[in-house]
């Protein structure tokens, strides 16, 4: 598999849709980070109901946005493909992907997969990490080809299998990276902490979410042609 010419089509896709991928990402990422302030700076710990429903809250909204971000990339690949390379996402918007995205199928599949990673974790590191390999490209599988979450995982793993590790190197590390960054920001209690978080979160790591985000959507494409079925000669 050429790696380059997935990074060409992620590279491309941000190119003529700058603008729109980072006002999407960000504003994902504030919603998020608003949520989580509040949870943490409003919400009584001591009310454990009020507790509870805060942090169930926030899980929601962030499960939402990742979805709709994510999907929304998703979109524009799949116009630049179509298209040779040479299109401008001004037909996908948050109000045609909010429609027509498979909801139901994209959640079951992320909290599925949640869990398989823990259970991976559980047993050991490296069994941890070969589950979000293996299974990490599950969203896009779906929305690409209009599976369920069971059907996408396992689409996910056969389109993974041989090429396991160009996956890892080109989306795992990447993600793990991101989700180390975002565990040494301080907790939002206070102006300044708030400030510095609202500032990494949507300012830097929202457009590397965004762009980790392309380079697996880009790979999905790529994987799912080299697994098509080659045309009967003659």
């Amino acid at each position: 598999m050429r790696v380059g010419a997935v990074m060409r089509t992620a590279a491309r896709t941000f190119l003529s849709n700058t603008w729109q991928i980072l006002a999407v990402a960000a504003v994902v990422a504030l919603t998020i980070v608003v949520a989580e302030v509040i949870s943490d700076n409003v919400v009584d710990p001591r009310n454990d109901a009020l507790s509870i429903g805060g942090t169930l809250s926030v899980e929601a909204i962030s499960l939402f946005g990742t979805i709709l971000l994510a999907g929304f990339l998703c979109r524009l690949v799949g116009e630049q493909t179509r298209q040779g390379g040479a299109a401008h996402g001004g037909n996908v918007t948050i109000a045609v992907v909010l429609r027509s995205l498979p909801w139901i199928s994209l959640v079951a599949a992320d909290i599925l997969f949640a869990v398989l990673m823990v259970a991976g974790l559980l047993l050991l590191v490296v069994p941890g990490l070969i589950a979000v390999t293996l299974f990490g490209l599950v969203a896009p599988a779906i929305e690409i080809e209009g599976r369920s979450a069971l059907s996408g995982l396992r689409r996910s793993a056969r389109l993974v299998r041989r090429h396991f590790w160009t996956v890892a190197l080109l989306v795992t590390l990447p993600q793990i990276g991101l989700a180390l960054a975002e565990s040494l920001l301080p907790t939002p209690h206070g102006a300044l902490h708030i400030a510095e978080v609202i500032v990494v979160r949507v300012v830097v790591l929202a457009p590397l979410e965004a762009a980790i985000t392309l380079i697996l959507v880009a790979l999905c494409y790529r994987l799912i042609d080299l697994d098509a079925p080659a045309p009967a000669s003659g």
